[in-house]
């Protein structure tokens, strides 16, 4: 998924991920629904936990107080490469310069009223959310995937459950926009713009 996915309506954003799942085709209707409203239900209460610890949401504020390490580097691939990674181990958000600078570029240019530097600045707090979701589902609570187990062997009386990776996605856009607010609004960008343009 791109980043302006953020920008689809929630039921239509979480069925795309969840469609995109290697998993999907094991799960019915009703087992759809309750994955996603798992990681739906996940994704805000940590943004709740979040605004209770942290009253003014400053996501810079945030991830220092977290002991969370940011860097940036430049990709050489950057068709191959996501916008950001988080690495457990170290504590860090990676952020891909290149490829953000390049997303900023196109969306700038279906934006109104706002400057390069502020849609840039946006563009990366919306990242560093989507990471600090993942950072606390790593760190501090139970990961978004694991919410919800799909048996992928059953023999009998034994059985293997696995996660739904998708929800874990899921999870990170609905803690981002709770955190955030109204996506469209924070950008200055429509999902109708979004949708005429050619990314």
């Amino acid at each position: 998924m791109g980043f302006t996915d953020i920008l689809l309506p929630d039921d239509i954003r979480n069925e795309k991920l969840l469609k995109a799942d290697p998993l999907y085709d094991r799960l019915d209707k009703k087992q759809q629904e309750e994955a996603v409203a798992a990681a739906v239900q996940t994704g805000e209460s940590y943004a709740a936990w979040l605004r209770q610890h942290f009253k003014e949401g400053c996501i810079s504020e945030v991830l220092l107080a977290l002991d969370i390490n940011v860097k940036q580097e430049h990709v050489p691939n950057a068709r191959l490469s996501p916008y950001s990674i988080y690495r457990i181990k170290t504590k860090t958000i990676t952020l891909h310069v290149n490829i953000i600078e390049d997303l900023v570029e196109d969306l700038i240019k279906i934006t109104n009223e706002i400057s390069y530097d502020e849609l840039s600045e946006n563009v990366m707090n919306v990242i560093l959310f989507h990471e600090l979701f993942h950072h606390l589902e790593e760190s501090k609570f139970k990961k978004a995937s694991k919410q919800y187990q799909v048996k992928v062997i059953n023999l009998g009386f034994f059985s293997i459950s696995s996660g739904i990776k998708a929800l874990s996605e899921i999870g990170a856009h609905t803690f981002t926009k709770a955190c955030i607010g109204d996506i469209e609004r924070y950008l200055n960008i429509t999902t109708k713009e979004v949708c005429e343009y050619e990314f």
